[in-house]
């Protein structure tokens, strides 16, 4: 939305993918499952269901699954650090000049 309204902000600071941006989507959830471009993992089973067209060998499926779970685990880590951690409070008071 920031983005969107033009607004000035730093997107490191905010855990998600922009819409508009170029970067290959990632859609997120809470129980570390996750759909990308390439296709959908369920945290539960464990099974990754390539999209519609997609084509992986087992070998390149594997690898894409497990970088992506690594990925997926450190940006929910990320979300519980800053809400823990009272991140943007500590950043805000950082911008703050005397």
């Amino acid at each position: 939305m920031s983005n969107l309204l033009g607004l000035d902000y730093d997107s490191r600071l905010l855990v998600g993918t922009d819409i508009l941006s170029d970067s290959s989507p990632l859609v997120l959830f809470s129980s570390a499952s996750w759909l990308t471009e390439r296709g959908l993992y369920n945290r539960y089973s464990g099974i990754f269901t390539p999209a519609a067209g997609v084509t992986m060998t087992d070998t390149e499926t594997t690898e894409y699954v497990d970088y992506m779970k690594t990925i997926v685990k450190r940006k929910l880590q990320a979300s519980v650090s800053i809400v823990e951690q009272d991140y943007y409070q500590i950043i805000s008071d950082s911008q703050v000049k005397p």
